[in-house]
């Protein structure tokens, strides 16, 4: 049976940031245990125990069975995901997770990350695999959460598609609609390139045929002409 997901966890009295730094400071890192309308438990766990429980097949969607100790005894196990972890932005080292609590019985709904492998038979005639969705909502009991889903586009001709009910999942289901695409095989747009000389070949034979002068007005013409002058009546 596989050890995965089992891990010892110990009871800490929730402080400020300098209970953390403190924590910290001993090698172990802060955690919470919250849901099922129970109390949370502030934790302290061991980094490097974390990293030999979490299954490297599903990573962030581990099933944890989590052995909980308060001075020196255990005093219980809690049946519990990921809800949220957080890395150190230049380390990545694990700063703090929050794990929630759930029935092993009872489906959870998870993102579970798409993988498209192969290359489309409608790729080689020139066209392009277009795959709308990273994550999809998977619904299923914890510890049968998949790692992640494999969309082979390897038959896919130009204008087909690999839907969401097209994907069979073992003991789990998408909840996605059924006739969203997971990876779509396009036929690629070819980008016409513009002659710049084009747009300025009408505009020079326009003006190669008009006659000189014929735009402009005759100054005879606009200027109007002085009156002549009455002669005054005796």
């Amino acid at each position: 049976m596989s050890e995965y997901g089992n891990l010892g966890v110990v009871v800490r009295i929730a402080g400020g940031k300098g209970a953390v730094r403190q924590l910290r400071r001993t090698g172990k890192f802060p955690a919470v245990i919250y849901g099922a309308g129970k109390d949370n438990v502030a934790i302290a766990v061991d980094p490097r125990e974390f990293g030999r429980a979490s299954d490297p097949a599903k990573g962030f969607n581990t099933f944890f069975k989590l052995t909980v100790t308060r001075d020196g005894k255990d005093i219980g196990v809690e049946t519990c995901i990921i809800a949220d972890l957080q890395r150190d932005a230049l380390r990545t080292d694990v700063v703090h997770i929050d794990f929630l609590r759930v029935d092993p019985e009872r489906e959870v709904v998870r993102p579970v990350p798409v993988r498209v492998t192969g290359r489309a038979a409608g790729v080689v005639k020139g066209g392009r695999i277009r795959s709308p969705y990273r994550t999809v909502a998977v619904a299923a009991k914890p510890a049968d959460i998949p790692f992640e889903i494999v969309v082979d586009v390897t038959p896919l001709d130009n204008g087909d598609a690999v839907r969401m009910r097209d994907v069979i999942l073992p003991n789990a289901r998408i909840v996605e609609p059924a006739e969203a695409p997971l990876a779509i095989c396009e036929i690629a747009h070819v980008k016409v390139e513009e002659d710049p000389d084009a747009a300025a070949k009408p505009a020079a034979a326009a003006a190669a045929g008009a006659k000189p002068g014929a735009a402009a007005a005759k100054p005879a013409a606009a200027a109007a002409k002085p009156a002549a002058a009455k002669p005054a009546k005796k």
